[in-house]
């Protein structure tokens, strides 16, 4: 399973803004209150979620999705888990620079905690600033788990479809499909359902696609990577494969 994963790491690494991840500086003087002082925001605007590794619970990734033209990346942490996640006050800043796939399209944050707490993500765009939804880290409580088992329907060569298993239906609250080849991902989309057809929208309750699905091509190998989220944009279950279309 470790090696589906970094798969999707390898495509998100194969243009980062730096190789290393560098030293993490925590900086007890700037709360996410503070950097939007005097400044449009929006909150709850960019996708983003969070999931422990598959070896170590300590290593945690979070994930977002990145708008085009979209600069300054931040990532701020509460230093417990709070009663109020809304209270940006209770958010100080961590300098940590993501890797993002090339064009800017999609992130990972890595960091490392020992403890549950709260995580917002933020970047500039337009002159104002964009913030996630905040993300409940559970990596004592509810650890991130990780499979390979999606059913995969080539029926059709152009359309296949992916069915997987739904671990907990009181955990789940959506599926994050993330459809790739080599350094470029071709489809990102949401479903309440535990089943996606590429280039099929019916079912579809969210499409991060900024252009039109791209026609996949008979004989090249393809990964495809579901990621169930909780309420909490926690990632209950990490499922990942690779297929050739055929």
């Amino acid at each position: 399973m470790r090696l589906f994963y970094l798969l999707l790491l390898i495509v998100l690494c194969s243009s980062c803004v730096k190789d290393d991840i560098p030293d993490i500086q925590f900086d007890d003087s700037v709360s996410l209150s503070q950097d939007l002082n005097d400044k449009l925001f929006q909150a709850n605007i960019i996708p983003a979620f969070a999931g422990n590794d598959e070896i170590s619970n300590e290593l945690i990734r979070v994930y977002f999705n990145v708008e085009n033209n979209a600069t300054n990346f931040k990532y701020y942490e509460s230093r417990f888990v709070i009663s109020d996640s809304s209270d940006f006050s209770q958010y100080i800043f961590k300098d940590i620079s993501p890797k993002t796939l090339h064009n800017n399209t999609f992130g990972i944050f890595e960091t490392v905690s020992a403890q549950e707490q709260w995580v917002i993500i933020s970047y500039e765009l337009e002159d104002k600033v964009k913030l996630s939804s905040p993300i409940r880290i559970k990596n004592s409580s509810q650890q991130t788990t990780y499979n390979e088992n999606i059913q995969i329907n080539q029926s059709s060569t152009s359309m296949p479809r992916f069915d997987w298993e739904i671990l907990s239906e009181e955990n789940n609250s959506q599926f994050l499909e993330l459809l790739f080849i080599e350094d470029s991902i071709l489809s990102k989309t949401f479903t309440n359902d535990n089943y996606f057809e590429y280039g099929n929208l019916s079912n579809v309750i969210q499409n991060l696609n900024q252009v039109d699905f791209p026609e996949l091509i008979l004989g090249e190998t393809y990964a495809i990577t579901i990621m169930d989220l909780s309420r909490d944009n926690w990632i209950n279950n990490f499922i990942s494969t690779t297929f050739i279309n055929q």
